[in-house]
């Protein structure tokens, strides 16, 4: 996931919930490091029954860079690469 902000990074909570190998890549340091110590805690506020229920997730196991010529060395080959920056940064990107 090319890009871990706020949309990045829920896109990638999904993928990883639902069983997906995550590589980030974010020019954030700090958020990058916080997130391979700790991972990111998401909660899915759900219609059941009538009502909503809330469930509360903790993910982890997310590998980070802060650019893709580091995720490149470290990772080699990878599947699918998808880029989930601004409009304004995808020339950076």
């Amino acid at each position: 996931m090319y890009g871990s902000g706020a949309a990045g990074s829920v896109f990638a909570s999904y993928l990883r919930k639902g069983g997906a190998d995550i590589i980030l890549i974010d020019r954030y340091e700090a958020h990058m490091k916080k997130v391979a110590e700790e991972g990111m805690h998401f909660t899915i506020h759900q219609e059941e029954d009538g009502g909503y229920k809330d469930y509360d997730y903790q993910l982890k196991g997310f590998r980070t860079y802060t650019t893709a010529a580091d995720a490149a060395a470290a990772e080699g080959k990878v599947d699918v690469i998808i880029y989930m920056t601004k409009a304004t940064q995808l020339e950076q990107a």
